[in-house]
């Protein structure tokens, strides 16, 4: 469980163009770029149903809707690129039913010596239960205690940001209603 809150509130990015396209397998792939026309990063998102049997993820359902962040990746980091492809993606998770819920593998496979992990977690994310050796070190790492080189090799870890499990699914039913009744709220997210 995170014991600390997100860090620091994000700000909208100015000077920055965002589009997002639908892929042939379903995916919804964001570009962005900045205010020069230079490609700074892309996401690639896909609304899911997590069958959650090993509890992988998120401890409290077997099965549940779940945007999947398939990749992340950004030019020039720590400039606040990551930041907002995960409010879209907060965003969008809400906007295609499932319930503000975000699941992801954190891999270090391209940058060993600056792990992803550190990034999602300060964002709010939460390891699952398999996960207690990395969560401690990025957890130590982040309130100051260990320095980045102890971080190196932490592999692939399964995270997720939980807002509502909806077990029984009636909140993605009235979503549903809603946004018949509704449509343009959702045109707007």
């Amino acid at each position: 469980m995170l014991k600390f809150p997100p860090l620091k509130p994000h700000k909208p990015i100015e000077n920055v163009f965002v589009y997002s396209q639908k892929n042939n397998f379903g995916s919804i792939v964001y570009k962005m770029a900045n205010k020069d026309g230079k490609y700074v990063g892309l996401m690639e998102t896909l609304p899911t149903i997590v069958n959650n049997k090993q509890q992988s993820y998120s401890p409290n359902a077997t099965s549940y809707p779940s945007l999947l962040i398939q990749k992340l990746s950004v030019g020039p980091k720590r400039q606040g690129f990551g930041s907002a492809f995960i409010n879209i993606a907060k965003k969008d998770s809400f906007k295609h039913f499932c319930n503000g819920n975000i699941h992801l593998v954190a891999s270090d496979m391209y940058d060993g010596l600056h792990p992803p992990q550190v990034f999602y977690r300060k964002l709010g994310f939460q390891f699952n239960k398999s996960s207690g050796f990395t969560e401690r070190k990025v957890d130590e790492f982040i309130a100051g205690k260990i320095p980045e080189s102890d971080l190196y090799g932490l592999g692939d870890t399964y995270m997720f940001f939980e807002h509502n499990v909806d077990k029984d699914g009636k909140m993605v039913e009235s979503m549903k209603k809603f946004k018949e009744k509704f449509p343009e709220i959702f045109e707007w997210l």
